[in-house]
């Protein structure tokens, strides 16, 4: 429930075009990050035919992952050439 996006010129001229994010939760929702994240899992469990990836895109074991290697994993996702592995987790 992290958002990342691109700072307007309605927003700030001086900042346009650069990354902004929302650390926790949705900044478009209005009300409770718990809530939105329990009402998010609730509509993949009622529809068991969306497919939904859950990606970390800060970083792993002390390394930033850049938004280029992101933006890899998304194309080889949405490509289906991801060899998938079931974790008991």
């Amino acid at each position: 429930m992290l958002g990342e996006s691109i700072i307007t010129s309605a927003a700030d001229p001086t900042k346009a075009g650069q990354s902004v994010r929302e650390v926790g939760t949705n900044p478009f929702i209005v009300g409770s990050e718990g809530e939105e994240g329990n009402l998010f899992y609730r509509i993949i469990r009622k529809n068991p035919s969306v497919q939904c990836f859950l990606l970390n895109t800060g970083g792993f074991g002390g390394q930033k992952i850049r938004i280029q290697d992101s933006a890899a994993f998304i194309r080889e996702i949405a490509r289906s050439r991801v060899e998938w592995r079931k974790d008991e987790y």
